[in-house]
């Protein structure tokens, strides 16, 4: 054999052995199985089961800018924007359904800059709730009239424990103690209602007591639609006992004058899909009124611009609101 072959023969088989190793030493993984997020259809759209459990999760909350003017000429204004995200997380136990919310508000407010607020941070099974929430005074006759300016009654946001009874057939009764802010002794506000609700209908009362300012409250509601129209209505009673200090349950005026009690009337109609209107008018046993009125416009889904007008007669002022809002 020649020096040539031999040579050739040589790096022939160098390349080879080179060829084996370099194909020895790559290794390819298996890819590692994915767990594809399941969507959970046992509590309504939106929730989906968190991966590697049986619970299952909602994220919502919406994004809002708004634009606020008063005066006689409406001479100034001042604006915000808030992001408020939500939180629910639900799954089932022996004892039911468990239950916990979440939402919270980031606002950049134009007078006062930045600033953060927990509205809701519960826990809730078998009718008992433990948490921070606007309080059953105000949420469970689902607040007042339909503008966005709803009346002045007194709401209330707290800590508190409550206990719901439902029969299943359209009626509830709540009662609930409630963390009273005044100062840090056992003297809690208590608050104690029941409703009954079918379809869109809606009859209902609760009251408060004030443990701080020995002072109570009660309120009541009527909603309903009128047959073959598109317009709701709602009838409101609020009361404010005039004995004890003024506290949490205290019906204020539109220039802060005490009030023992207040009627309002509230009304709504979608005229379609994309506008609808909404008025509310409210007396005060001052001889005083307040109004407010409003434009829902829908462009498209998820968003609402709605421009909202309010008149009292005790200042004689006006005021005015734009907003835009996107749920999700």
């Amino acid at each position: 054999m020649s020096i040539k072959a031999v040579w050739l023969a040589t790096v022939a088989s160098l390349c080879v052995a080179n060829i084996a190793t370099a194909a020895d030493a790559v290794v390819i993984a298996e890819p590692e199985p994915l767990e594809y997020v399941r969507v959970c259809d046992v509590y309504g759209e939106g929730f989906f089961y968190i991966p590697g459990t049986e619970t299952c999760l909602k994220v919502g909350g919406y994004y809002r800018f708004q634009v606020n003017s008063s005066g006689e000429d409406f001479d100034g204004y001042t604006s915000y924007a808030r992001f408020a995200p939500s939180f629910t997380v639900k799954s089932e136990t022996e004892f039911g359904t468990l239950t916990s919310y979440a939402e919270t508000e980031f606002t950049w407010d134009s007078g006062e800059g930045n600033s953060f607020n927990l509205l809701y941070a519960y826990v809730e099974l078998a009718g008992l709730l433990a948490g921070k929430t606007e309080t059953p005074y105000s949420r469970y006759l689902d607040f007042a009239g339909p503008t966005l300016f709803e009346g002045r009654y007194g709401s209330n946001e707290a800590t508190e424990i409550s206990y719901t009874y439902d029969n299943g057939k359209g009626f509830t009764a709540i009662i609930a103690a409630v963390d009273n802010t005044a100062n840090t002794s056992w003297e809690t506000n208590g608050e104690a209602g029941a409703k009954y609700e079918k379809d869109d209908f809606t009859l209902g009362a609760i009251a408060g007591y004030d443990g701080v300012a020995d002072s109570w409250g009660a309120r009541a509601t009527l909603r309903f639609k009128v047959p073959n129209t598109v317009l709701n209505v709602g009838l409101y009673g609020f009361y404010s006992s005039p004995d004890g200090d003024e506290g949490v349950y205290t019906i204020l005026d539109p220039v802060d004058e005490r009030t023992e009690w207040s009627g309002l009337i509230g009304a709504s109609a979608e005229l379609n899909p994309k506008v609808a209107l909404a008025g509310t008018a409210q007396y005060f046993d001052t001889n005083e009124w307040e109004f407010s009125a409003d434009l829902e416009l829908t462009p498209v889904s998820g968003l609402a611009i709605t421009p909202e007008v309010i008149y009292n007669t005790a200042s004689e002022d006006w005021s005015g609101v734009l907003r835009f809002q996107r749920n999700f």
